[in-house]
């Protein structure tokens, strides 16, 4: 599921950063750097991507969902206080498996 990779392509990108400051600190080789920087740039793009695909979504309130609880980390109980203003953590969880449901995705 596209929205599910997005917390781990973020991770991957801040181990290569700092992979490549450890490795700069001990006198990295100039090609070693050149192939860290390069997945740095492939991850990179693969979150603009990801962004894009949360911008196609035509519903306002699923952006959101996904915005908050993928991208930033909300649990569904914050996500939905956010969005709807009550705590419950099933709204938000069920709205997202019924589009996940609807639109083929994994």
């Amino acid at each position: 599921m596209i929205a599910e990779e997005y917390p781990v392509v973020c991770a991957q990108i801040e181990a290569l950063r700092n992979e490549l400051q450890a490795l700069k600190e001990t006198g990295l080789s100039e090609r070693y750097e050149e192939l860290i920087q390069s997945q740095i740039q492939t991850l990179e793009e693969k979150l603009i991507s990801i962004d894009a695909w949360v911008n196609s979504i035509e519903d306002p309130a699923m952006q959101a969902i996904i915005r908050f609880h993928f991208m930033l980390g909300y649990t569904w109980e914050e996500t939905n206080r956010k969005l709807f203003g009550y705590g419950d953590r099933d709204y938000c969880r069920k709205r997202f498996y019924k589009f996940r449901k609807e639109n083929g995705l994994k």
